[in-house]
Formats: C-alpha cells, structure tokens, sequence
C-alpha cells in the first residue's frame, strides 16, 4: 500500500513539475522567420544572435535575439514584417544622470520594480515600472530626462 501511495505521490510531483516547465501561453507557436525579418535584425544589430521566434499574439512575432551581450527581445507586425520596437531590460547604473533626476523629482517615495530600454521608429525611451504599496505605475522617459 505504501508503495502505491509512493508512486503515485511521485506521479503527481513529475506531472505538476512538467506543467509547471511548459509554456503559459498556449498562443505562442514558433514561427520561421522571413529573410526580411532576419536582415533587419542583422543590419540593426550587427552580431546579433537569433534565440528564436515565436507568435506573441495574433498579428506580431517576436523575435529573442542576443546583442552586445544581452538579450533583447524584437517586435515585427505578422502580415508585413515591419519592425514594431525592440526592448530589453537595463540597471539603475545604465540610466544617464538627466533621466534619474526626473524620477527622483516626479516620483518620490516610489520603488523601481523594473527599467527597461526602448527603441521604436522615432523615439527611444526608458520605460520604468515603479511601485508605491499597492501602487503600481510604468512611466517612459527619454534619454534626455523628458516625460512622454
């Protein structure tokens, strides 16, 4: 009886362990990537190293890559293969001095939970997550210290 009751505590650990490793999104399919898509990632990031790529949702793909060292993540429209933005997480001690000091003056008291970098078409921006009790906000801010 014992040994029942052991394999199937054994059972239930491997299948809760297997669930808890698979994907959350049942959306996300991998995709082959167009020639488009892989020269823009070349040519925008030279030396960059394509992770993989999947369908984030139903009109874009995203694509993981490596650059300079760090993975960032790119985010390409499904029907036509035009560039969305690309972003990947940075540290306090990336952030130039003019963009702290916006956060410290137009958001005291709050805690940065997270800091990542954007590039879109015509802008770039810090995107930061703060949180303040139960309070959580994400603000963009330029390289340049201004609010958007």
């Amino acid at each position: 009886m014992t040994t029942k009751k052991s394999a199937m505590k054994k059972m239930t650990i491997l299948l809760l362990t297997v669930f808890a490793f698979s994907s959350c999104d049942i959306n996300d399919q991998k995709v082959e990537l167009n020639k488009s898509v892989k020269e823009f990632i070349e040519e925008r990031y030279e030396g960059a190293t394509i992770l993989k790529a999947e369908t984030e949702s139903p009109g874009s793909i995203e694509v993981e890559f490596i650059h300079e060292g760090r993975k960032k993540e790119a985010y390409f429209n499904k029907r036509t293969d035009e560039w969305i933005y690309t972003i990947w997480d940075v540290t306090i001690d990336e952030v130039p001095e003019v963009v702290n000091e916006t956060v410290r003056n137009n958001y005291p008291g709050y805690a940065i939970d997270d800091i990542n970098y954007v590039e879109r078409k015509n802008i770039e921006y810090f995107e930061f997550e703060f949180e303040k009790g139960i309070i959580e906000i994400t603000r963009h801010i330029t390289p340049d210290g201004e609010l958007l």
